[in-house]
């Protein structure tokens, strides 16, 4: 067990790593937990991986958000927020909020939305992608980067302890660095 906060994640496995299944969150506190893992989404297609960065305080959150709204629930009672876009990004920054992180500090990472099904009518990753924009705009909390959209689906490694998010679009050979100052072998490089 880690002292790590999120919905029935609470073991690392086997690389050390948490992985963030569908609908669910993970929120590090770096005053606190000392042995930080990376945090790791693989498959993301029409869904969004929403990173909240509070750097002053050290809190840091990851999601995997699967569609745009609550009223897409075949249930009224919603026990995983994190699984819909027009109420996960409230939720979450007030998890956060719990954890000592400020509103003012945050800044967001937003990666995925995909249209993974070419002929499909509805863009569910458009969709997820324009909610999560608006959710975050109502809170004032500014996108410090993207990489939304094509036709491929996505893996992300959020390296909480050096605050660096590396993306690998399907096809790709390698990861590459969206966010912070070094590559995936620990090399620093600007951002």
């Amino acid at each position: 067990m880690v002292q790590i906060r999120g919905d029935r994640i609470t073991e690392l496995d086997v690389e050390g790593a948490i992985y963030i299944p569908i609908g669910h969150y993970v929120i590090i506190n770096k005053k606190i937990v000392k042995n930080i893992p990376l945090i790791k989404i693989h498959g993301l297609g029409s869904c969004i991986s929403l990173i909240l960065l509070d750097n002053l305080a050290k809190i840091y959150a990851m999601t995997h958000v699967l569609l745009p709204s609550s009223e897409m629930s075949a249930s009224k009672e919603i026990h995983f927020p994190q699984k819909y876009a027009n109420i996960a990004v409230k939720d979450l920054v007030e998890k956060l909020l719990e954890e000592g992180a400020r509103v003012n500090n945050l800044k967001a990472i937003v990666i995925g939305g995909s249209k993974i099904f070419r002929y499909h009518q509805n863009n569910i990753g458009e969709q997820n992608a324009n909610v999560i924009r608006k959710e975050l705009n109502k809170l004032g909390i500014r996108i410090l980067k993207e990489d939304i959209g094509g036709s491929k689906g996505r893996n992300v490694i959020f390296d909480v302890k050096k605050v660096i998010v590396f993306v690998k679009t399907t096809g790709q050979g390698e990861f590459i660095r969206l966010y912070g100052k070094s590559d995936i072998n620990g090399k620093e490089k600007e951002n």
